[in-house]
């Protein structure tokens, strides 16, 4: 099922959970913006294999509203043990997320 409104597709994981996810459109160009909280880019941090690296921290709620394409994420999501402990830090303990999960995974 796709909302072609703003783009977001329904997909099924492995394991039978749906998702949303952002369509890239076949020209490869779709903007995303999300709300940044923090930033760091290239004059703060080395570079790691010739590449600049940023770093941006953001509301999970911010990505939940937008959605994010599967093209840029390498694995498809599934309801594994990991991310039910992640949402359950999320939702019970959210100020020791970054703590225990050092970033978003």
């Amino acid at each position: 099922m796709t909302n072609s409104e703003n783009g977001v597709e329904y997909t099924t994981s492995s394991d039978g959970i749906d998702y949303p996810v952002l369509k890239i459109p076949e020209n490869g160009s779709k903007d995303l913006t999300l709300e940044v909280i923090e930033y760091s880019g290239p004059a703060e941090i080395d570079t790691i294999g010739g590449y600049d690296v940023h770093h941006l921290y953001t509301r999970c709620t911010e990505i939940d509203d937008s959605k994010l394409p599967l093209e840029a994420n390498p694995r498809e999501p599934s309801r594994t043990a990991q991310v039910e402990a992640m949402q359950d830090t999320l939702a019970d303990n959210p100020e020791n997320f970054v703590k225990k999960n050092n970033a978003l995974l």
